[in-house]
């Protein structure tokens, strides 16, 4: 049980969005990468130790998936509706009971029940999540399906602008994209070890692609949520390879590999 004393000394906040490329196999469709999961949940329970945390989940081989099935078929909005959410509160139930039993108690918010996105800005009532995570439970959220006026009646709010917005409302310093690959590359692969916010615009013209299957976009949406979504409380934004143990604490530590994208 935590003590006064020891949530008091939880001053820092970060947002950690774990990419659908790390917790689920995206080429086998409502499938969990289990031993990731519990490794990087290992490593959050150590930042957990003396930092509050915020949680994103992309939506891997259940959000995407069942998204592009909807489309496929072109079902109603109502079935979608269904659909894509279901899906992703059973993978948000399976990594919330992962990070329990690593000792992270969260909590999960539902962006469909609670954000109206406008753009790339998902618009969403933080103040909840804010009074848990001050009570040191974890915030957890996730790229979600809403109903909108587009001709399908349903469209997608996505984790990477979830987590900056989250990022801003709850006062993190720190947004950290976790994904399969070391950081931004160049067209020529090679890492980008660091950027500024200004840079960013002309970064999207270089950014590789997903071959996944990835209704929000890849790199290049990920960028734009980041430049559009930017606040003064956040002082860095990393993108690091969750595949490679220790590269979440290290981009809290302020060391690479991985990108580092400043004011």
């Amino acid at each position: 049980m935590q003590t006064g004393s020891k949530a008091r000394r939880r001053s820092n906040i970060y947002v950690i969005k774990l990419g659908g490329s790390i917790i689920t196999r995206k080429d086998e469709a409502f499938t969990p990468s289990l031993s990731t999961i519990n490794r990087v949940a290992k490593e959050l329970a150590r930042i957990y130790t003396d930092a509050k945390l915020a949680i994103v989940l992309g939506g891997g081989s259940y959000g995407h998936y069942a998204a592009a099935q909807q489309r496929e078929h072109d079902s109603s909005a109502a079935h979608a509706l269904y659909a894509v959410a279901a899906a992703m509160n059973e993978l948000a139930l399976l990594v919330a009971d992962i990070l329990a039993l690593n000792g992270i108690p969260s909590l999960i918010y539902p962006p469909h029940a609670m954000c109206s996105p406008r753009g790339l800005r998902p618009n969403c009532i933080w103040q909840q999540a804010l009074h848990a995570l001050n009570r040191d439970a974890v915030p957890l959220t996730y790229g979600d399906i809403y109903p909108c006026e587009s001709r399908k009646g349903w469209c997608i709010v996505s984790g990477d602008e979830l987590a900056m917005e989250m990022g801003c409302r709850i006062g993190a310093t720190k947004v950290i994209y976790v994904s399969d690959v070391d950081g931004l590359l160049t067209s020529s692969g090679e890492l980008v070890p660091e950027l500024r916010l200004r840079e960013l615009e002309l970064a999207t013209k270089h950014a590789g692609g997903s071959s996944h299957v990835d209704v929000t976009g890849g790199i290049r949406r990920k960028l734009d949520a980041i430049r559009e979504n930017w606040c003064d409380s956040i002082r860095e934004v990393w993108i690091v390879n969750g595949l490679e143990e220790g590269r979440i604490i290290g981009a809290i530590e302020g060391v690479g590999p991985g990108t580092v994208i400043r004011p």
